[in-house]
């Protein structure tokens, strides 16, 4: 009888991704991917890399605050914002406030020896801080990039409130409107927020609304 056909060898093993080393406890917490950018978020720090070439942003403001903690692009992966929920205010007389900052990609001319154009990291408009010790805010932004939400879910005893602004002037961030507030006492209202492109329509998450059933709640921009 003929003797049993070998099996066929396996695969070579793929090369493992190149990603610069952050030294944290949290390395990849929080990510987002836009326009072939990829955003890691790490407690304390912040990585940003294509294709396994990464740029490292440092620009937490004190020890332990968790900058890093959600990140996300715009669509076209240039403009991005990270938060920092456990930072205190600018003063430093209230704690835990939290902190959240926009940042633009901006190329430098010079090149990895791999080719990959090198950026630079320029804030777009002011830091936002929460209002009260304990807010622990974090930042969402629009696809266009021109509008955020700020989440604060355990503003008012857990109740939760989000903040929505802009930069119709081309400078600073400006609230728009009034802030939004949970509806039930400990719903932890902004738990999870999406703003629309334009940043007109907004869908927030309650997720301890109704002895823990949860609620969401879609709200339209009028002005």
């Amino acid at each position: 009888p003929k003797p049993p056909p070998r099996a066929p060898p396996p695969p070579p093993a793929r090369p493992p991704l190149a990603v610069e080393r952050v030294r944290a406890y949290a390395y990849g917490g929080a990510w987002a991917i836009a326009a072939g950018r990829v955003a890691i978020g790490a407690v304390g720090r912040w990585a940003q890399g294509r294709f396994g070439v990464a740029e490292a942003l440092d620009e937490s403001e004190e020890e332990e605050d968790a900058f890093g903690t959600v990140v996300n692009f715009d669509k076209t992966g240039s403009r991005f914002i990270v938060s920092a929920p456990l930072s205190s205010d600018d003063s430093g007389r209230m704690t835990l406030t939290g902190m959240v900052k926009v940042y633009e990609a901006m190329p430098t001319g010079a090149k990895s020896s791999v080719g990959i154009e090198g950026i630079e990291f320029v804030q777009v408009g002011q830091t936002l801080y929460g209002e009260y010790s304990g807010n622990r805010i974090v930042g969402f932004l629009s696809a266009n990039g021109e509008s955020l939400v700020v989440a604060a879910p355990s503003r008012n005893e857990n109740n939760g409130s989000v903040f929505v602004y802009s930069r119709e002037n081309g400078e600073e961030w400006e609230l728009v409107g009034e802030p939004i507030d949970g509806k039930v006492a400990g719903e932890r209202f902004g738990h999870s927020v999406t703003i629309s492109n334009d940043g007109r329509l907004l869908v927030v998450g309650a997720p301890f609304n109704n002895g823990g059933k949860g609620a969401t709640r879609v709200y339209q921009w009028s002005g």
